[in-house]
């Protein structure tokens, strides 16, 4: 069971292109931020003055226009990002309240109406972008897509296929999801301000949480807790210091 859920956390880093980077400085959530404006994943950068930040990787592509993909995103100063996070990690996610909350929000979304034909709709929809994918790879293993296009076609899929899943698990919470499970979950948080930073990255790889973040301001997180209780969950949405919770 354990190889086997290694070999999980291999294949969606590699489906994700996260890795180690040693020559832009130190970062601690590098591989675990997401764009809350445009849904891409945020780089690392360094400039020359050895300041770090955090960026959205759309914030460096452009149109044809030359304008950035992304607009509404800034760079974020690792030294004043990270901190905050650090605070979610170590208090919001150990906070038995907060727990309480976010199993309050999954039953209540539960209950809404129409949320069986929302539910089928997702999964619908996350067949299709699937097949999508797949059918990007044959092309380029048949050699009718260059690696450029590719890479270009699959970014697409799968911010497309993020937010549909992000979704559905919101949609759909599993009756194994309650607050004795989320505590149980989050318990190695407790240590987490004690923590170095390859300890950090170590329980961050073992979670493989998304976190939702533009302009200083967490807008939520996605955390895959199939390997504690046995389904796949995502937080309630929360927000930072800057905007009240919702």
């Amino acid at each position: 069971a354990d190889f086997a859920r290694v070999q999980e956390i291999i294949q969606r880093k590699a489906q994700h292109h996260i890795k180690e980077r040693r020559k832009v400085g130190l970062f601690t959530y590098n591989g675990f931020l997401w764009c809350s404006k445009c849904a891409d994943r945020l780089h690392t950068y360094r400039n020359n003055f050895d300041r770090y930040y955090y960026i959205c990787s759309n914030k460096k592509r452009h149109n044809e226009a030359g304008e950035a993909l992304c607009q509404y995103s800034s760079f974020m100063n690792r030294d004043r990002l990270e901190p905050m996070l650090d605070e979610i990690f170590a208090e919001r996610l150990t906070e038995r309240a907060f727990l309480r909350r976010i199993f309050d929000y999954q039953m209540a979304k539960a209950e809404r109406h129409g949320a069986e034909a929302r539910i089928a709709r997702l999964r619908d929809q996350i067949a299709k972008l699937k097949g999508q994918r797949q059918r990007i790879m044959d092309l380029f293993i048949d050699g009718e897509l260059s690696r450029d296009d590719r890479a270009f076609r699959l970014a697409q899929i799968d911010r497309e296929l993020r937010q549909a899943m992000d979704q559905l698990a919101a949609e759909a919470p599993s009756a194994s999801l309650d607050p004795v499970g989320l505590a149980r979950a989050f318990a190695p948080f407790m240590r987490w301000k004690f923590l170095n930073r390859e300890d950090k990255r170590r329980l961050l790889g073992a979670l493989e949480p998304q976190i939702k973040a533009a302009n200083y301001v967490i807008d939520g997180m996605s955390i895959p807790l199939d390997c504690f209780i046995g389904t796949h969950a995502k937080t309630a949405p929360f927000a930072s210091r800057e905007l009240p919770c919702r």
